[in-house]
């Protein structure tokens, strides 16, 4: 399900909630005609709060666990630029960890970054 439901003027901006800067991946993959050339553009903030959580573990040759693997899940929430109030929210589920952990350690799949672009309204 898309945000069909949220109707806005102006262009988007995302913003990663636990670095309070924008999200420069997801910035660069948004569509340009959601994508601001100057802060007057911005009509809306894209919140993205994202968490990891184990999905597996790596197993090395000699058959020890050698890393955890992990798969993020990341909320979105639409708010107004000039307000905190919240207009549409919804989860995003990535992709799942690579399949081996060459050199041992912890892998992490990509954020959904694919399925929230994907999502977005096509004004």
């Amino acid at each position: 399900m898309g945000y069909e439901k949220v109707s806005f003027n102006g262009r988007i901006v995302p913003l990663d909630r636990d670095t309070n800067q924008i999200d420069q991946t997801l910035f660069d993959m948004l569509p340009e005609h959601l994508r601001p050339n100057s802060s007057d553009d911005v009509g809306v903030i894209l919140s993205l709060s994202c968490e990891k959580e184990v999905v597996g573990r790596y197993v090395g040759k000699s058959g020890r666990e050698s890393g955890l693997a992990y798969r993020q899940s990341c909320y979105v929430r639409f708010h107004y630029r000039k307000s905190t109030k919240p207009l549409y929210g919804q989860s995003h589920l990535g992709p799942d960890p690579p399949d081996r952990s060459v050199g041992g350690g912890e892998r992490v799949g990509e954020r959904p970054y694919a399925a929230i672009v994907a999502s977005l309204p096509n004004r």
